[in-house]
């Protein structure tokens, strides 16, 4: 989603849609969380465990996807789309705590490779962001709906993950 929103801006201004001061408000927005909220993502880990965490946070960073998504679509809504930066930015972030804490409770000596392949798969993330915006904008003829594409994925993500969690807890209840 944030990689996607570097491409956005260049159809956001040339559409009128937004400043680049506004621009500036969105992606900070998106990174403010991440002042206060590893803090508290790490608190709730230890608490009620990754995976219920993680899950929570994904749908967090759906939700706040998708009322941007929403904002841009809507128009003149700038305050709403701020919001839902704000809520993506809250939830990405967990999930990045979540992902590092369970990286380094469960992969013993192997932590350090761990978390150069999680590094490694955020970057091609990243990259396929970047590169896929466009494209997407102009075969489709808008490119507002880039932002939704980048909310099927948060729901694809949360799909996944409790695919995963529940392949777990099947895992552990086979072994008693």
């Amino acid at each position: 989603s944030r990689a996607s929103m570097t491409i956005m801006l260049v159809y956001m201004v040339s559409d009128g849609s937004i400043t680049p001061y506004g621009y500036a408000a969105y992606q900070g927005a998106s990174s403010v969380p991440a002042l206060l909220m590893p803090l508290y993502a790490g608190q709730l880990l230890t608490v009620h465990g990754y995976w219920p965490v993680a899950l929570v946070c994904i749908l967090l960073a759906f939700l706040g996807q998708l009322i941007f998504a929403i904002s841009l679509s809507i128009g003149e809504s700038f305050w709403v789309g701020v919001f839902g930066q704000l809520v993506f930015g809250a939830g990405a972030c967990c999930v990045t705590v979540a992902q590092r804490a369970l990286i380094s409770s469960r992969a013993g000596d192997r932590a350090s490779f761990a978390m150069g392949a999680v590094v490694s798969i955020a970057c091609v993330a990243r990259l396929m962001g970047k590169i896929g915006t466009a494209p997407l904008a102009q075969a489709v003829g808008n490119y507002k709906v880039a932002p939704y594409m980048c909310s099927l994925f948060c729901l694809m993500s949360f799909f996944a993950g409790y695919a995963t969690w529940r392949a777990e807890v099947r895992k552990d209840e086979l072994k008693i």
